[in-house]
Parts: C-alpha cells; sequence; structure tokens
C-alpha cells in the first residue's frame, strides 16, 4: 500500500532527486535530468492562528504587576502584541534602546544585528515607563532591559514558556499562546485597523513587501469584516 505524503515532504523529495541528477548530469554519469520540469505540487497555505480580543485581554490579564516578575513580563508580552517584535527582538533590547520622550526603540535583528526604529503605543509605553521604574529601583546593573531577579538576561526559551504559562492560566484554547501569536495578532490588528502595508513592512522589519502581501491574504476575511 502506498503511503500518502504530504505535499511538502513530496517537494522536498523532489528537491533532492534533482539536486542528485544536476550532480550526475555535471560529473558526466548521465546525460539529462528526468525530473527536470516536473511541477512542484502546491503546498496548502496555514493560516496562522491569533488571538482574539476576549483572549488578548484574559492573556494580559494574567501577571501580576505588583512583583517584579509579573510587571516585567507584562511589558514583554506588550511589546511583541503592540510593537509586533519577535521573541529574540525582545530578549535582545538594552536600556539605551529604549526612548521613553519620543516612544521609539531600536531594535535590533538578525546576526547582521540589522537595527530598525519600532515605535509603541500609549499603553505600552506606560507599563514599559512602569517596568523600568522598578528596575531601577532593584539596581539591576545588566544592560540588557529584560532580566530575571537576580539580572540575568532572558532567554528566547525563558520567554516563550512564561508566554505559554500564561495562556495555560487564561484558559485560552484553539490557539498556540506563543510569542510567534502574538506578533501575528500584531500583524491581524494592524492590518484590520486599516494600517499601511509599508509601514508595516518597516516595523516588521521585512526588506521587502513579500511577506506583508502573504499576510493580507491571509487575514483576507478580518479584512473584509
Amino acid at each position: 500500500m502506498l503511503r500518502k505524503n504530504k505535499e511538502q515532504t513530496v517537494n522536498s523529495y523532489l528537491r533532492t532527486i534533482s539536486a542528485f541528477a544536476s550532480f550526475l548530469v555535471a560529473e558526466g554519469y548521465q546525460a539529462d535530468n528526468p525530473v527536470k520540469g516536473i511541477p512542484k505540487l502546491k503546498e496548502p497555505q496555514h493560516y496562522p492562528r491569533t488571538l482574539n480580543d476576549e483572549q488578548l485581554i484574559a492573556l494580559l490579564k494574567q501577571p501580576d504587576t505588583r512583583t517584579f516578575v509579573g510587571l516585567r513580563d507584562l511589558t514583554m508580552m506588550l511589546l511583541m502584541v503592540d510593537a509586533g517584535l519577535r521573541a529574540s527582538e525582545v530578549c535582545g533590547l538594552t536600556i539605551d534602546d529604549v526612548d521613553l520622550a519620543s516612544g521609539l526603540i531600536m531594535v535590533k535583528q538578525g546576526k547582521g544585528r540589522k537595527q530598525r526604529i519600532v515605535p509603541i503605543g500609549e499603553t505600552a509605553l506606560t507599563i514599559l515607563r512602569r517596568y523600568l521604574s522598578l528596575r531601577t529601583s532593584k539596581r539591576l546593573s545588566h544592560e540588557f532591559l529584560f532580566t530575571t531577579v537576580f539580572g540575568r538576561p532572558i532567554t528566547r526559551r525563558y520567554l516563550h514558556d512564561r508566554v505559554s504559562e500564561y495562556g495555560r492560566m487564561a484558559g485560552i484554547q484553539g490557539v498556540r499562546v506563543s510569542p510567534h501569536s502574538l506578533r501575528f495578532t500584531f500583524v491581524r490588528k494592524w492590518l484590520q485597523s486599516g494600517g499601511d502595508g509599508l509601514v508595516l513592512q518597516r516595523i516588521l522589519g521585512h526588506t521587502t513587501p513579500v511577506m506583508t502581501s502573504y499576510y493580507a491574504r491571509l487575514f483576507a476575511f478580518d479584512l473584509k469584516e
């Protein structure tokens, strides 16, 4: 009995066979590439699950903002859902990257540490001010913006676990609560509110409008609503 493989798996096999056949042709072991011209299967588009407004409110209510950890976690989640930051970008922020007066933060992305300026909303800015004030009072000397109570930098794994735990505490179902889903929630809400695609591209740190167009297709139903 033939095993049914997913389209992505079949395309992966096809690329591997084609690469090997091209090698044989280049080395003179074969006259031509027998799989050249075979079209790849159309892969299904995966709709990124995002949080609806009720789920988002429930999630952001979970951190205990009377504590350093709770206020820190709320600030990190707000930066992801309010400014579309990646988990790695949140973890990489330093104190000097934040400009409270202008409401802007300097975000560094990728191995080349490419930089971009990202605005944050008034609510996120207010919470960020509170967090920085509390952080200063604890005299945490590390340059990174988000640290543990012992002053160690937050890792991506730790951030992912914290967000997931708050999702569990909020009883959110039907969507995997993660830094990635918070970033996608930002994208959906931006497009749904009529936000400009070029500005979105710059905020997210994409070099071309390809991904922005992809997001618009994925969230077409929300845009129609």
